[in-house]
């Protein structure tokens, strides 16, 4: 029997995409449901407008990609067989190998993109702009190739389990709150240019939204999520079949540290798990940080390891000097 170690393949990305997606949360669970544009940026040694010659000639791609922010590999001891693919609410099981499950063997994905430009002439040429990529920013890409209508499209092929929601049954209704407006023209006062920015951005946040963000065991209508996209966090309810986008904060900083190095960083006074979340536990005294005031201006920092998925802290910038004394070496409810 053949020595499964003569078949090891080591390899290096070739290129890097940027999304305005810099966390799991919100990124489309399919590539091509969303109308979100990414860039495609070539390693320098893979950076030569010939390797892309004929490029032009096609309209989607395939990207073969890695699970890079992953925890936890699923090799050897670690493997699992079955996973709990989202869409079916998270409790039911199926091999991983009949699901698109981030957590496999290799930790390799594999996306269907839509080419809207190839640009020749800017200074990183050659750069891809991709419309419908679920991948996050950052993500690497080990390998490009061309979407072959005539070999890759079978449009009357059996979905499996996915059948049952391949006709957009889970898409929402997206209605825009007046105070999220309001919020925009608020921001804007600070930042002048915002307001015409998020207009030319919300055809894209529409798209992603409407696809459903939320795990799907999550259906509580009183509950706010935000979902960074870009330079903002969209806050929003979903009540039904009925998405309500309700504020946008600007992100001025966001950290992609693990929680065991913000200790020494001056992002230590940013950490307040989650919105309602108002105080923490200094030694063995408890601050209460209820009564402080917040403000428009906000920052965004990411958590990865906590209950296995991504949570999203805010804090104002104003509170910065605040906070920093008061809550450097403090332990974190």
């Amino acid at each position: 029997m053949p020595d499964n170690n003569n078949y090891s393949l080591s390899i290096q990305p070739i290129a890097v995409i940027h999304s305005p997606f810099p966390e799991k949360f919100g990124i489309p669970r399919q590539s091509g449901l969303a109308d979100n544009l990414a860039e495609i940026h070539f390693m320098p040694a893979y950076r030569n407008v010939d390797a892309v010659r004929g490029l032009e000639g096609f309209d989607y791609l395939w990207l073969i990609w890695c699970f890079s922010r992953n925890i936890h590999p699923e090799k050897g001891e670690n493997f699992h067989p079955t996973v709990r693919p989202p869409r079916l609410g998270g409790n039911t099981r199926m091999g991983v190998f009949a699901t698109r499950s981030s957590f496999r063997p290799n930790g390799l994905a594999l996306s269907s993109v839509k080419i809207v430009k190839i640009d020749l002439e800017c200074p990183d040429a050659p750069v891809i702009t991709v419309s419908g990529a679920d991948l996050m920013d950052g993500t690497p890409i080990y390998d490009i190739k061309p979407y072959l209508p005539y070999a890759d499209a079978h449009p009357e092929a059996r979905g499996g389990f996915t059948d049952a929601y391949s006709n957009g049954e889970y898409r929402l209704e997206v209605q825009i709150m007046d105070s999220f407006w309001r919020a925009v023209r608020e921001i804007d006062k600070k930042k002048p240019g915002t307001e015409a920015a998020i207009h030319k951005l919300l055809p894209q946040v529409l798209s992603v939204l409407s696809e459903d963000p939320r795990p799907s065991y999550q259906k509580d209508p009183n509950r706010i999520y935000g979902m960074s996209y870009g330079d903002y966090n969209f806050r929003f309810t979903v009540d039904e079949k009925v998405l309500y986008l309700r504020e946008m904060a600007y992100v001025l900083i966001r950290f992609h540290d693990s929680l065991e190095s913000w200790h020494t960083s001056h992002a230590t006074a940013l950490i307040l798990v989650l919105r309602d979340i108002r105080q923490v536990r200094c030694g063995k005294a408890c601050v209460d940080l209820s009564n402080l005031t917040l403000a428009i201006d906000i920052v965004i920092i990411e958590l990865h390891q906590v209950d296995s998925a991504s949570v999203t802290a805010v804090i104002t910038a104003p509170l910065l000097n605040q906070l920093d004394s008061l809550l450097h070496g403090c332990v974190f409810d």
